[in-house]
């Protein structure tokens, strides 16, 4: 990865060109984040570390745009991807401020600390499933104040549990 070199692989019954681009820790699991080379294309991809087997490195070698490098350093689950980001403001409680003051989201900005303590912060992200199982996990003390399509969409979801328990 560090070298740049582009590197084969076998991964369940598949065979694989990719340029690696960087490894990543998410919820408990190693990933292999790499440009897959296919028909003079690259795709990018998301591969399982432990379930890539009989990897050989090639004498390719290949540079990553800094706009790359930059979507990969501030991923912040397995579901991203490097399509175009969107803003995502959430407010969260004082409740469970301290646990965004101690480890923050990658890229996570508080742009507003209320006088009960709660702050606002706002996260790019590329994907909903970023941060939709954090929202989840701490309702009811954070809620989606931008853009409306996620605050409603969690609603959704939360309305769809009620009716079903």
């Amino acid at each position: 990865i560090k070298q740049k070199v582009e590197i084969n692989f076998d991964y369940e019954k598949y065979k694989f060109h990719v340029k690696p681009l960087k490894l990543a820790f998410f919820d408990g699991f190693w990933y292999l984040l790499a440009f897959v080379l296919k028909e003079k294309k690259e795709v990018f991809k998301k591969f399982h570390l432990k379930t890539i087997k009989n990897i050989q490195a090639l004498e390719s070698t290949f540079e990553i745009p800094q706009i790359i490098e930059d979507r990969l350093r501030y991923s912040n689950s397995i579901w991203f991807n490097l399509d175009e980001q969107f803003t995502v403001r959430l407010f969260i409680d004082k409740t469970i401020r301290k646990y965004f003051e101690r480890k923050p989201l990658r890229g996570q900005r508080i742009i507003g600390v209320d006088s009960d303590g709660s702050i606002e912060i706002e996260i790019k992200i590329s994907n909903e499933m970023e941060i939709q199982p954090l929202i989840l996990w701490y309702i009811p003390f954070i809620k989606v104040l931008e853009p409306q399509w996620m605050a409603d969409n969690a609603k959704e979801k939360i309305q769809g549990y009620l009716r079903e328990i």
